[in-house]
């Protein structure tokens, strides 16, 4: 297991990435507020009898709320993870973190294992990450194929055996860790409904069941109800931030313009060309920073998509 880290435009993203160089992972934290599950250092301020917690002023300039039954002294320098970000104007509240509760797969800020390996020279392999998380099809199990779509109220997945030649079950076990792997890639929150791969009779659903059990014991923020009476797996996953579509793409499908910026940024700056001309949509030139001139030209196009850009140069 490795990690590659992207750092830069008010965004830092980190990328776990299993034996096969698979993306397993994602945590997009952006500079100015608290993210769940962050890992911030910050000083005690003060104790409130009341409600049994300190208050501490986090490295941010942000005030964090732990509650907590340890004895700290003000002015004591502590790691806080977070549980409940900090937005719209609301005070973030977490606990105070130790070594023995970190999880396998660390949040950005804290120390990374000895196992994972930090790349900082990764702009490419960013996009190209992010650009296979965003995608609703999924191969595996030499042929299978998972399908994810998102409807008003729910998230559907189909797996789809396709050209694989396992069986069923095997493709029915094996898409247990895909769909784990994709709905903690991927952020996915809310209703998710999952369609297997073939005809389950009551004990193939009581193994699958099982599988999903197991699959998901480390994931604290799903509720697995198992299968309905049409045979579709149910299961909750409680909303804590955004999907990774949700950032990075609008309702309509096209890419979001602010996660267009980064990209845009990173060519521009790896280009090594001082002569460059990006051809965008006039909605893009909004969003990007004020000093782009001063990397390239600029010439605006009524006439192509709004997420359409185009580096090249002069």
């Amino acid at each position: 297991m490795r990690a590659l880290y992207q750092a830069g435009y008010g965004q830092q993203i980190l990328t776990v990435l299993d034996s096969r160089d698979n993306p397993v992972f994602f945590n997009i934290q952006r500079d100015k507020m608290l993210n769940w599950q962050e890992v911030i250092q910050g000083k005690i301020t003060q104790y409130n009898e009341t409600l049994r917690g300190y208050f501490i002023e986090t490295s941010k300039k942000l005030p964090v709320f732990v509650p907590t039954m340890k004895k700290f002294s003000q002015g004591e320098t502590v790691f806080i993870q977070i549980t409940k970000e900090a937005r719209l104007g609301k005070e973030a509240t977490g606990r105070i973190w130790v070594q023995d509760t970190k999880e396998s797969i660390p949040p950005i800020g804290c120390d990374l294992s000895s196992d994972i390996v930090i790349e900082t020279d990764v702009d490419n392999k960013t996009d190209l990450l992010l650009e296979e998380a965003l995608n609703r099809c999924v191969l595996f199990a030499d042929g299978a194929e998972l399908h994810i779509e998102r409807t008003q109220s729910c998230w559907t997945i189909d797996i789809d055996s396709g050209t694989s030649h396992l069986t069923l079950a095997d493709i029915n076990k094996q898409a247990c860790i895909i769909i784990y792997q994709q709905i903690r890639l991927k952020n996915l929150s809310g209703v998710i409904l999952i369609d297997f791969a073939g005809y389950k009779d009551f004990q193939e659903r009581q193994d699958l069941f099982h599988s999903m059990k197991e699959t998901f014991v480390s994931d604290n923020r799903s509720t697995l109800y198992g299968f309905t009476k049409t045979r579709l797996f149910e299961l909750k996953r409680q909303r804590t931030t955004a999907s990774l579509e949700d950032l990075f793409l609008m309702p309509n499908g096209k890419k979001n313009p602010h996660g267009l910026v980064p990209i845009i940024m990173r060519q521009i700056l790896s280009s090594g060309n001082g002569k460059l001309l990006l051809k965008i949509h006039p909605s893009l030139l909004a969003v990007l920073p004020s000093n782009i001139y001063a990397y390239c030209s600029v010439e605006t196009d009524l006439n192509v998509p709004e997420d359409y850009y185009e580096l090249k140069g002069k």
